[in-house]
């Protein structure tokens, strides 16, 4: 055995909380009581507390005599037959008999519990023990519950299966022993149990329905039937990568039970109970105890022996969070090692194993099997360790470092497919093959940036890709693939070039050379047709050639035929390697490559949705602005926020109108490129600043020039007017900072102290500072009135090219080429965070009028925009095909202004981005979602036990749908759009009113959670699919039940009508699809290939094909007449939850739980896009009516809607409508003054102004 990490350690050292605080004392498991490993609850604080004092009094007491005490002491509370601890197991169900001390007082009141009439089941009609609900009649409508099969049995009390008869539905009903019932210790202690397990509401924790008291004085309560196995019986079965899911799971019941004060003590597999449809709920919460949420607690010592943590066995108990982080780090520990961390053959050995925190050595074969970097192992460990302190000291933590190992699992994953892919590809030269390599192997690297062998692979695949180009003359495709800043790959690229140019040189010689042959064989074939002519005698000969001819023209009919084909495919592969592509050239923001890629395709066959979505995402700007002839340094809004001024190499400066881009003028005096420009505080003048050496002021009405201020010596790079326009300041090469009368132009002084050129300037906001960046690294502050330096700013290990104020005075922020940007402490120079995330220099920093955020230009292409208070990144704004230097928000702060080496200005929405519209307003996850028929109205459905209707032009709420009691899973339109139908798990399908939300008909019949429904074509019926292995079939109008389809051996979870509405196809955990005739109900059709339960089931719209989603990571296609598999899609890593075809058939879109939503070419089965979201989990997709957007649900509680529409002025129009409505209603105290703003916000243009107005009182509705 070896102990982690201190094997003298004995005691956990305390962490300073206070000693005294209460906790409630053990208490039993309520559904736990099913199961069969031990608990052991040791003796009441009391004695605890005794022991404690009795170690402090005799220090030589060791270890051993302690835990002798202690658990001598504990045997005695014990059933007699059980208190011998040495013939104990350590998986033996021990539980103390001593009243709990420290009952909540709240709980006990008895005379809270209502009186409720309880009957076994032999006493009604039915007369077997194992009667199920359909066998039992209930003559006597008083009775409350009838209890039916026993389900298991503890120290406490029964569990029965049972029957609430006013509900009609199926309980666990847990019930105290009659023999124990008139104990009043025991009847606190049952009811702390059941209150304490009823304050934790949360999905992955057994729901507590009611308390109460048979007629017998027999204290119970209720509580779901949990339908499934306990996760110790399956573990072992199980994948890592499934025992990890329900790991995950099980921490988040753990970090909402912490944050209600709750600690669970007695985490184990048999403890968590595993559903068939991937439910995953925490049992047996008795021995819980309360404290304060992130704080330790003493309590008494128990556990379970083979599991426990060193505090909960060794004096002075103090129990918390880090306890439980301890357990789930042993649970980890099991499934890793196949063994739990304490071994003994008797509860006592294990006990002692816990008190040293001694851990089995895991078998070495099974660790490099399951885990071979050890990555796993040490996470388990370290939740081990024997100190609290030294462990993650958070449920969230622990989790977020198994979230870590499964995302560097599944980097190394892609790594390994890829590179099969790869040398499958240098075998057979298959494009396709190659492009998933280089796809793969990038996909790795963004998963995780450490996984050198994915980063070594791209540029590997790359090569290949391109050597494999080159063999087939395909010298563009090769070209494109090469990067020239890689040494080893120049020799490539010049032989690449050389034979491209010999090609084209060779074409040109051949094209010639054709022209020639054509001219010969016009002579041949006239003097061939002369003699044929003439010579008469060869006329059967010749009727016998053209036969031939007739033959050969057909075979060269179906050649051309077969050559079209293979040229269509060869062009529908190349455009599907190239959209594979496209997504890497988005991720490394290469975007003049895919603006390449693109245009190749533009107007293509085989364009779909994925091309259309790069095409949105590309144009997403506001407006590009396009003038200057060369690169453009500097960037500058006018205060009232209407111009827009920019600094270029090409000499001049532009000024242009911020609302349509028009160019307004030309400022023309520099000989040298402009680096900077600044508007003055009222506007009415421009500063330049070049590399003449000069600082020019301009009119900036007129565009005359009023001032040129000479004093440096070198480049001028910053300019700066002072808040109140006396004051200009310019940067320069010559390593000054200087100060200028802004009237006259006069020198006031001049500010040395950097060692090399100065390339930026800026004044406080309230005038007393200056703030000058330099290539020396370092930022200063100076004062403004004398010129004194205030300090020295060094951080940075790159040249500084900006720095700015914020609006406030407070901070100061800069950027370097050193790829970051920092934020300082304005007042004491200190560093207080670090912006990383730019993979090149940084030229430009600013904040947002408010304060709140950042924007930051890079020459990896890119413009950021950060939580400036988290140092959080908030989104990145790809566009500019070249180095990005200059970057300013908009007065009121909705635009951002970004000025680029690629000659443009381009205008961005700050309220959004580039990112998907994301409609949220649910407060737990979403895990359904629909269109409307005309896509102007979009349902979620929720755990939240609501569906949401949404605008999808406004992305604003309009309809909250209340009704049903537990989760909601299914929803649907139906086909006029008039009504939504919803299923839920409160076993029962409600139709609304989708104009005014009223619930119209609920539909009773199923016995089990309702899973999915479906309106028929002709919105006369209805189906529902449910987990009691049923289909049922209803009449849409009168909610009347005609049809109930049993076929499943498992529950069903996805049910979809074909577009004639003839048939019906359902989708079961029995890992099998069945496809009915809906007129009689008899299946046509059953279709099996998947490996692992089905979530989800679909028609194309022609009715050709079927496709379902599986938890074997794979969708299939088939072909909905013969039930032939056409095509299987393989790419996601983890459950698939939802499929759908796009309108026409040729797409296929899939969400799944590994957080990406992919679009797959239906012909191909080839994946053409890949949507990342930031949730662990994506319920649903759907796209729209016309194919034009995505949506999907997932577990952050939002729906996200992806766009591909053409970028429209309308639609632009929108975009920005949305977002200033977003960015002014948080701010504004009236709808009125709302209004009025807009009425008078002179930087947007008509339609714009006309929309923002229209929309206005739906967002500030959607808002209160």
């Amino acid at each position: 055995m070896t102990s982690y990490p201190e094997s003298e350690s004995t005691v956990p050292s305390p962490d300073g909380n206070d000693s005294s605080a209460e906790s409630p004392g053990e208490q039993s498991s309520p559904a736990g009581e099913l199961d069969t490993e031990a608990t052991i609850a040791g003796p009441h604080a009391v004695q605890a507390a005794q022991l404690v004092s009795a170690a402090d009094a005799d220090p030589e007491l060791t270890l051993e005599q302690n835990l002798e005490g202690i658990l001598g002491e504990f045997a005695q509370t014990l059933v007699p037959e059980q208190q011998d601890l040495n013939q104990a197991l350590p998986q033996t169900s021990l539980k103390s008999a001593l009243d709990a001390t420290r009952q909540l007082q709240a709980f006990s009141q008895a005379s809270s519990v209502r009186p409720r009439s309880i009957q076994p089941t032999g006493k009604t009609s039915g007369n077997s023990a194992s009667a199920t609900l359909v066998d039992v009649e209930f003559p006597d409508s008083s009775l409350d519950y009838v209890t039916l099969n026993k389900l298991g049995e503890g120290g406490m009390g029964t569990v029965h299966l049972a029957r609430q008869v006013a509900l009609g539905r199926e309980v666990a009903l847990k019930q105290i022993h009659h023999r124990s019932s008139r104990k009043q210790s025991t009847r606190d202690e049952f009811l702390t149990e059941a209150v304490l397990t009823g304050k934790l509401e949360h999905p992955n924790i057994v729901p507590i329905y009611e308390v109460g008291e048979s007629p017998d004085g027999d204290l119970f309560y209720t509580m779901k039937n949990v339908k499934g196995r306990t996760w110790d019986d399956t573990i072992d079965d199980l994948s890592l990568r499934e025992n990890l899911g329900i790991l995950i799971d099980v921490c988040d019941a753990i970090a909402f039970a912490h944050a209600e004060g709750v600690i669970h003590r007695d985490l184990k597999p048999q403890n968590i109970m595993t559903g068939g449809f991937g439910e995953v709920l925490v049992l047996d919460w008795g021995m819980a105890v309360l404290a304060v949420p992130g704080e330790d607690v003493t309590a008494s010592p128990g556990g379970t022996p083979n599991y426990m943590a060193p505090e909960m066995i060794n004096p002075p108990y103090r129990v918390g969070p880090r306890s439980d982080v301890y357990l789930l780090g042993a649970i980890l520990f099991r499934f890793l090692t196949g063994q739990p961390p304490h071994f003994g053959e008797s509860a006592l050995i294990c006990l002692a194993s816990a008190a040293k925190n001694e851990i089995v050595d895991p078998d070495e074969e099974r660790i490099q099997a399951q885990d071979p970097t050890g990555e796993l192992l040490g996470v388990a460990l370290k939740a081990m360790a024997t100190d609290p302190r030294d462990r993650d000291q958070t449920v969230r933590e622990f989790q977020q470092a198994v979230r870590d190992f499964d995302a560097h699992q599944e980097s190394l994953t892609l790594a390994t497919h890829a590179n099969e892919a790869l040398q499958a590809a240098d075998q057979n030269g298959d494009y396709a093959q190659y492009s998933e390599a280089v796809f793969g192997f990038s996909q790795a690297v963004t998963l995780w940036e450490g996984n050198q062998t994915a980063a070594q692979g791209v540029q590997r695949a790359r090569q290949a890709y391109a050597l494999c180009a080159e063999r087939k003359e395909d010298f563009e495709l090769g070209l494109s693939l090469l990067n020239e800043s890689i040494p080893r790959q120049q020799d490539v690229i010049q032989r690449l070039t050389a034979a491209r140019d010999e090609r084209n040189a060779r074409l040109g010689r051949l094209r010639r050379l054709k022209q020639g042959l054509v001219v010969a064989a016009v002579l041949i074939f006239a003097i061939v047709f002369g003699a044929a002519f003439w010579i008469n005698q060869e006329r059967i000969e010749a009727d016998k050639q053209r036969h031939i001819a007739v033959i050969e023209r057909d075979k060269a009919a179906v050649a051309e035929a077969d050559a079209k084909r293979e040229a269509d495919n060869a062009r529908r592969n190349a455009y599907t390697s190239d959209m594979l592509l496209a997504t890497l050239d988005w991720e490394d923001a290469s975007i003049g490559r895919l603006r390449g890629l693109l245009d190749q395709h533009r107007g293509g066959t085989h364009s779909g949705f994925e091309w259309h979505y790069w095409d949105r995402l590309l144009n997403s700007d506001l407006l590009t602005l396009n003038g200057h002839t060369r690169d453009i340094r500097g960037v500058a809004y006018s205060p009232e926020g209407t111009r827009l001024a920019s600094a270029s190499f090409d000499n001049t400066v532009k000024v242009w109108d911020a609302v349509s881009g028009q160019e307004t003028l030309t400022l023309k005096g520099h000989t040298g490129p402009v680096w900077s420009v600044c508007f003055s505080p009222d506007g009415q003048r421009l500063a330049s600043a070049s590399f003449d050496n000069t600082v020019k002021v301009w009119d900036a009405v007129s565009g005359q020039e009023t001032l040129t201020l000479k004093g440096h010596t070198d480049n001028v790079f910053g300019v700066s007017f002072s808040p109140d326009g006396q004051w200009v300041a310019s940067a320069s090469s010559d390593n000054t900072v200087k100060v200028w009368n802004a009237a006259t132009g006069q020198e006031v002084r001049t500010l040395t102290g950097h060692t090399q050129q100065v390339v930026s300037v800026c004044f406080s906001p309230d005038g007393t500072r200056l703030a000058s960046a330099s290539n020396d690294n370092t930022i200063k502050v100076w004062d403004a009135v004398t010129g004194q330096e205030q300090y020295t700013l060094n951080g940075h290990t790159g040249p500084v090219w900006c720095v700015c104020f914020s609006p406030d005075g407070q901070r100061l922020a800069s950027a370097s080429g050193d790829k970051t940007v920092k934020v300082w402490d304005a007042l004491t120079g200190q560093e207080t965070r670090t912006l990383a995330g730019h993979t090149g220099p940084v030229w430009c920093v600013c904040f947002s009028p408010d304060g709140q955020r950042l924007a930051s230009a890079s020459d990896d292409t890119t413009v950021k925009v950060w939580d400036a208070v988290t140092g959080q990144e908030t989104f990145t704004l790809k566009g500019h095909i070249d180095d990005v230097y200059s970057v300013h928000f908009s007065p009121d702060g909705t635009r951002l202004a970004s000025g680029s080496h690629d000659t443009t200005i381009k205008l961005w929405d700050t309220a959004t981005g580039q990112n998907p519209l994301a409609l949220k307003g649910h407060t737990e996850q979403v895990v359904n979602v629909c269109f409307s028929p005309d896509g102007k109205r979009l349902a979620s459905a929720s755990d939240d036990k609501t569906v949401k209707v949404w605008d999808t032009t406004t992305g604003q709420e309009t309809l909250t749908l209340k009704g049903h009691t537990q989760t909601i899973r299914g929803v649907a339109y139906s086909p006029e759009g008039t009504r939504i139908a919803s299923a839920s798990f409160d076993n029962t399908v409600k139709v609304w009113d989708a104009v005014t939300g009223q619930e119209t008909l609920t539909l009773n019949g199923h016995t089990g959670p309702v899973l999915s429904v479906s309106f028929s074509p002709d919105g006369q019926r209805l189906a529902s699919a449910s987990s009691d292995k049923t289909v049922k079939v209803w009449d849409a109008v009168t909610g009347q039940e005609t049809r109930t389809l049993k076929g499943h051996a498992d529950g069903v979870v996805g049910v979809s009508f074909s577009p004639d509405g003839q048939q019906l196809a359902s989708a079961s955990a029995d890992q099998s699809v069945i496809v009915w005739h809906v007129a009689t109900g008899q299946r046509s059709l059953t279709l099996y290939g998947h490996n692992y339960l089905l979530s989800s089931v679909c028609f194309s719209l022609d009715g050709q094909w079927l496709a379902s989603a599986s938890g074997d990571e794979t969708v299939k296609v088939w072909n909905a007449a013969t039930g032939q598999e056409k095509l299987t899609l393989n790419g996601h890593t983890n459950y698939v939850h939802s499929v759908c075809f796009n309108p026409d058939g040729t797409r296929l879109a899939s969400a799944s739980r590994d957080g990406s939503v992919k679009v797959w070419d239906t012909a191909t089965g080839q994946e053409t896009l890949s949507l990342k979201v930031k949730a662990d989990d994506i319920w649903c997709v759907c796209f729209s009516p016309d194919g034009t957007r995505l949506a999907s649900a997932s577990t952050d509680n939002t729906v996200q809607v992806w766009d591909a529409r053409p970028p429209t002025p309308q639609l632009r129009a929108q975009s920005q409508a949305r977002g200033l409505l977003m960015s002014k209603r948080d701010r504004i105290n009236s709808l009125e003054d709302l209004q009025a703003e807009i009425r008078s916000d002179k930087t947007i243009s008509s339609p714009v102004r006309q929309l923002t107005l229209d929309w206005s009182e739906r967002f500030w509705n959607a808002q209160q």
